[in-house]
């Protein structure tokens, strides 16, 4: 991947390129492509993907870097985003694509503690579903290393922000 600021014409297939790229390498190395992606327009781009001809789809785990409590069906959520622009077009195994769990959203109290619920669901399917043969862990507290994070840029162009352990400096202000 290249490490200086690129400018292209077509960023989506440029992603597409970038991602393909990351997939065969990983599975090249160890047999599997795990990434976690965000919503918005990068489920788009992703969609895109179904033209190339040699991904190898069925090496491919997915899961998301945010999601939102509500059910795959409602327009807010980023699966349901992603099965309709990419995942419906694309053969990569539904046991391989990790969302959150309507059950439990449907089973959970409101608020809070329904996104607790969800989430603590979540990271249990989560390592089971990746394994550490498909998704190594770090040696640190056993974070996932997944071979792509694919984040976006809100409305503010900004990138999400960044979990607490991983300190970045503030963002400069936008022109």
């Amino acid at each position: 991947m290249p490490a200086e600021a690129e400018v292209c014409s077509d960023v989506g297939l440029r992603v597409a390129c970038v991602v393909r790229e990351a997939a065969a390498a990983a599975i090249a190395d160890r047999g599997a492509f795990c990434i976690a992606i965000a919503g918005g327009s990068l489920v788009q781009m992703l969609g895109s993907m179904a033209a190339i001809e040699g991904v190898e789809w069925d090496k491919w785990h997915v899961a998301w870097v945010d999601e939102r409590c509500v059910a795959h069906a409602h327009p807010d959520s980023n699966y349901g985003a992603a099965r309709t622009a990419w995942l419906a077009k694309v053969p990569i195994p539904s046991a391989q694509v990790i969302a959150i769990d309507e059950a439990t959203l449907a089973a959970s109290a409101a608020g809070a503690e329904r996104a607790e619920a969800a989430a603590v669901d979540y990271e249990q399917r989560l390592r089971r579903g990746m394994t550490e043969g498909v998704l190594p862990r770090g040696k640190k507290a056993g974070m996932p290393l997944f071979d792509l994070l694919l984040l976006g840029f809100g409305p503010g162009k900004r990138p999400p922000p960044t979990p607490p352990y991983h300190p970045l400096p503030p963002p400069s202000p936008l022109p």
